[in-house]
């Protein structure tokens, strides 16, 4: 099992897991890591303070933990260094553990072919990207929390970073949804989407999608604020409600019909297609003057209506119509005019 233990500056101890604690508490719980350290390995935890000082963001080292029975036990340690804050979060495997100190260290060496400049690059690109973004170990430790996230959950990464996402930040949120999430990804090794209510309640809640990246190390979460996405996709919602419920009265009670701007019939409603005998079909396209009407002068009178709703104004009059039998049918009395954009 993994200890953690967040330092500052100086070694001493500022937080540390409930593991670590145990194991902490073995040796007397002195309140620095170095004296905790076998004093033999010391100077290998000595550089690895030093190569912090130089800008290093991640290291490593093998040390011995002594116990007050005179035993100890050997932990491969890495070093996560806060980007925000001025303290250290050390990570300790059991050497012995499978797939364990080898691999880790050629990652370690490989990760620290990369110079300290471009880490620091790393760590404020992060900082500074549109999504919150969090880390979790394989043990549901927070190990990096950038500053999106922070602002996001209302928490400082001293309140996150080297503590139990479910026992010691978020115990409220065990068997809900997005701690099902996270653990169906991490067992299945699969990214998982979550999308959840989060805050007080009320006005204050906010819907954060969480995207959950896992690996055998443990999740990378990025977190994206929703709500008022969320919130304009409802009065949107609402509002074509409203406009279907507004468009169902209207049919039911009147004989409707739109053209374009060239006056030819665009849409007609089920009242319209039954006072004039024609269908949708034959109408779509077609001009008004398809009616044939016989008590008005409709092509002497198209420019101007035309003219008039170009400018936005109402025309007013009526032109008198008939139906495919040569009955009349009624009269076409224009509305205002209704403008929509056409793609370039």
């Amino acid at each position: 099992m993994r200890i953690v233990c967040c330092t500052e500056a100086d070694g001493r101890i500022s937080r540390a897991s409930s593991s670590f604690t145990r194991l902490a508490a073995q040796t007397g719980a002195r309140p620095h890591l170095a004296d905790l350290i076998l004093e033999a390995d010391r100077p290998s935890f000595a550089r690895a303070l030093q190569q912090v000082k130089q800008g290093h963001r991640h290291t490593a080292f093998t040390a011995g933990i002594a116990t007050v029975a005179g035993t100890h036990q050997r932990f491969r340690w890495q070093l996560r260094l806060s980007s925000t804050g001025p303290f250290q979060v050390w990570v300790g495997r059991p050497e012995d553990e499978s797939g364990g100190a080898a691999d880790e260290q050629a990652a370690d060496q490989q990760a620290d072919q990369l110079p300290p400049q471009l880490k620091g690059s790393l760590c404020s690109t992060l900082d500074h990207i549109s999504d919150a973004l969090v880390a979790l170990d394989s043990n549901w430790m927070y190990t990096y929390a950038n500053k999106k996230a922070c602002s996001l959950l209302d928490l400082s990464e001293q309140e996150l970073v080297g503590r139990h996402i479910w026992q010691e930040v978020f115990p409220a949120k065990v068997g809900g949804q997005f701690y099902q999430d996270c653990q169906a990804a991490l067992a299945s090794q699969q990214l998982r989407v979550s999308e959840n209510p989060y805050g007080p309640g009320g006005p204050d809640q906010r819907i954060l999608e969480s995207r959950i990246y896992p690996s055998k190390e443990g999740l990378l979460i990025f977190f994206s604020d929703l709500t008022e996405k969320r919130a304009l996709e409802q009065k949107a919602q609402s509002a074509k409600k409203q406009l279907e419920d507004l468009q169902a009265a209207l049919n039911a009670s009147a004989i409707v019909s739109t053209s374009d701007a060239e006056g030819r019939i665009s849409w007609v409603n089920d009242n319209f297609c039954a006072l004039s005998q024609y269908s949708r079909e034959e109408l779509y396209g077609r001009p008004h003057a398809v009616f044939n009407p016989a008590h008005h002068p409709l092509a002497a009178s198209a420019d101007e209506l035309r003219a008039t709703l170009q400018r936005g104004e109402i025309w007013k009059g009526e032109i008198q119509v008939q139906a495919r039998n040569g009955a009349p049918c009624g009269c076409i009395q224009p509305s205002p005019p209704f403008w929509t954009r056409r793609a370039a």
